[in-house]
This record gives structure tokens, sequence and C-alpha cells, in this order.
């Protein structure tokens, strides 16, 4: 910081330099003028040498006594009139040192101003945290989960106006239980957001559900929270879970099971499974109680358990590291709704087509109730068939209630 206010001063002195050195140059030469020079002495001297030339022609009988006097009263005259010449001469100068004066009080406040505008504007700690920042501010050393959450503190307070930043700390700090500041890192995050940005639902839904967490339970400022975050996104996953979780703690189970389930709609992966065990487990209340649960659904996850392996005479000239692409698409085709990645290596392979795998929040599996399950191994790494690729394709696959695995044997060539 000393560096910074002696670079102010130093810039300051320049700005007063420019605005002050024409004027005060100006004002030095008209002083040394008068100082090396008496224009009132010289006058004088001219006037005796002058004089006394009319007298020598007097003398010498060239000039009559008449016009001598006349000659003389003509040099008295104009020596009156330089000596008045000189006098506004001098008040000119006075006028220069008022000149003089302004202009430093003008310098002056061009330094004020310039102050007080850094002061309104600038920021002195976020310069020294740049200035003192290296590019990598852990020295190339694996920082530790509390370092990394003070560096992201210490960003976000230099630049607030980074909704993702915050975010990134509210979720932290909610895998770190501290549920208080996620709440306030989620009411930042929605500082910077607008109800129009497609994560405005979803942000203001785990912000109730910190807010859940710190009261201990429902309250009515949860509960408000949670109203306004359904009537922006009347399927907003997050919110719907805080409702169940109420009822469910009021036991008030067949709510929660309506609270979960509406919530499986737009669920996936492990949200999915967590909701769906809340609702069997809801269920299972509700059969310990003696009631009928005969008209209760439980729901049903959309997944389809695949088995995968190529022909022996296939697989033996395929290197080990070539792509093997599994996807669920719809059966008019179009993108994948489910998609997983792999290498020849890990054939045979066994695994589970769900949501998880989906490759865009918009084209999910449990959108639909049958697809086309494939198979292929490119030879080209590209992610479109080619020629000379292998690969194996079902059609009319339920996304939902298959009990066995789907065999797929990758047996073809595409020409």
């Amino acid at each position: 910081m000393l560096y910074l206010w002696l670079g102010i001063a130093l810039l300051s002195v320049v700005a007063i330099l420019f605005v002050i050195y024409p004027v005060w140059k100006q004002f030095k030469d008209k002083v040394d003028t008068v100082v090396t020079s008496d224009p009132q002495r010289d006058n004088v001297e001219v006037f005796k040498d002058r004089l006394q030339e009319l007298e020598q022609e007097v003398a010498s009988g060239s000039l009559s006594q008449e016009d001598f006097a006349v000659l003389k009263t003509e040099l008295e005259k104009n020596l009156l009139i330089d000596a008045s010449t000189e006098s506004r001469s001098l008040s000119s100068e006075s006028i220069s040192t008022k000149q003089f004066m302004a202009a430093s009080f003008i310098a002056l406040v061009v330094v004020v101003a310039s102050l007080g505008l850094y002061a309104k504007v600038g920021s002195a700690p976020a310069l020294e945290v740049a200035l003192n920042m290296s590019e990598d501010p852990f020295d190339g050393r694996q920082p530790t989960l509390q370092e990394a959450i003070d560096q992201l503190r210490k960003e976000l307070e230099l630049q607030p106006a980074n909704p993702e930043g915050w975010y990134l700390l509210a979720s932290t700090l909610m895998g770190q239980q501290d549920y208080q500041g996620a709440l306030e890192a989620y009411q930042n995050t929605l500082a910077y957001l607008t109800p129009q940005d497609v994560q405005y639902a979803t942000v203001m839904g785990q912000l109730a559900q910190s807010m859940f967490f710190v009261a201990g339970g429902m309250t009515p400022e949860v509960r408000d929270q949670v109203d306004k975050t359904l009537a922006a996104e009347p399927f907003e996953i997050t919110a719907l879970g805080i409702l169940g979780i109420d009822a469910f703690e009021r036991k008030a189970y067949r709510d929660a099971i309506g609270f979960w389930s509406t919530a499986l709609i737009n669920a996936d992966g492990v949200s999915a499974q967590s909701l769906q065990n809340g609702v069997e487990r809801a269920r299972n209340e509700l059969i310990a109680l003696g009631e009928d649960v005969s008209d209760i659904e439980m729901p049903a996850m959309a997944a389809i358990p695949v088995k995968v392996s190529v022909a022996a005479e296939l697989l033996a000239n395929v290197p080990a590291e070539t792509p093997v692409f599994i996807v669920a698409r719809p059966l008019e085709g179009g993108m994948p709704l489910a998609g997983v990645r792999l290498t020849a290596a890990d054939l045979p392979v066994e695994l589970v087509l769900s949501d998880a795998n989906a490759m865009t929040p918009q084209a999910r599996l449990s959108g639909y109730e049958t697809v086309s399950v494939s198979a292929r191994i490119s030879l080209s790494g590209d992610v479109t068939p080619q020629p000379g690729d292998m690969i194996a394709e079902i059609t009319d696959i339920p996304t939902k209630g298959l009990s066995q695995p789907l065999e797929i044997v990758v047996s073809e060539v595409v020409k």
C-alpha cells in the first residue's frame, strides 16, 4: 500500500506542475524583466542626452531660443508619457500574480477531486490483493478444502457479481453442514440471478432447504420460501422434498408420498433413488399402522439394465482402447436419451441406463415409454456410425419394469 500512496503523491505533483508551470513561467519572465532593467532610468538618461544636444545647438547658433523651448517642452512631455506607461506595466504585473494564485487553486481542486473520485470508485484493498496474488495462490500444491473455501470467499469479496461462484460456495458449505453459511451464499446467488434464469427456481429451492436445516424444521419463513419456489416451478425437487420430509415427520405419510412422487417426475440418479426410498418407507409406515395401501402405486424409475458383449471373432482384432458407445434413443431417432462411453477392454459389461446418464436435462429416459438401445464399437472413434464400426441395436424396449438385463451382442459391421 505504501507504493500506491507514493504513486498517487507523485502523480498529484505532476498534475499540479502541469497546471501551474505555464503561469509561473510567464510570471517569472515578467519579474525578471523588471529586475534586470529600469526603463524609467533609461528614459531619463535619454532625456538628458537630448537636452544637452539641444543646448549645444543653441550655443552654436544653429537653434533659436524659441525652437529650443518648444523642443524641450516636447521632450519633457514624452518623459512623462513613458513614466505613465511603466506605471501601467507594474499594475499589469499585479494582475499576473492573481492569475498565479488562481492557477494554484485550480491545481489543488484537481488533486482533491481526484482523491475523492478514487475514494468513490477505487479499491485499494482489491489492488493490494491483485498485486500480491500469484498465478497459483497455492504455489503448485493441492489445497485443503478449507483453503479452497477461504480463497473462493476472498475472490467473491472482490468480485461479488458472480452467481456461479456463490452457488459453488453454497453447495460446498452445505456439504460441510455449514447451513448458515450456505444460506447466506444462496441468498447472494439469487441476488445476481433473475427469475428468467433457468437456475433460479433450483437455487430458491436449495435456499429453502438451507433455511429448513438452520431452523431445525418447518417454520413460517421456510414454508413461505417453499411456496415461492413452487410458484416459480411446481415440480422443483428440493422444495417438494422438504414438504415430504415435513409431512413424514408429522406422520402424514400419504401426503409425504404425494410430495415425493411428484418430485420424482423431474428427479434422476441419486435424487430419484432417494425419493423412491422415501416413498417406500412412508408406504411401509402405513402398512405398520394397519392401513390399506392397495391404492398407492409405487413409482417406477426409468431404468434399463443391459448386458453388452461382442462376438469373439470380431473382438479379436479390435484394440483395447477402441471406444464403445452404449445409448438409448427415441424410437423415431434423434438425440440420445442416455449414453455411456466405454472401451473394448471393458467388454463384456453389465450396466444400467437411466436418467443419470442423460445427455441433456430436457431429453431423458423418464420422458418416454419405449426406446431403442444400441451398442457400437467405433473403430473410427467418431460418435456417429462410420463404415467398419461394429454395432447391435434392439428396439421397443420399455424404460421401466425390466426385471432382467437386456442382452446385446455386437455382431454386425457397418457397411
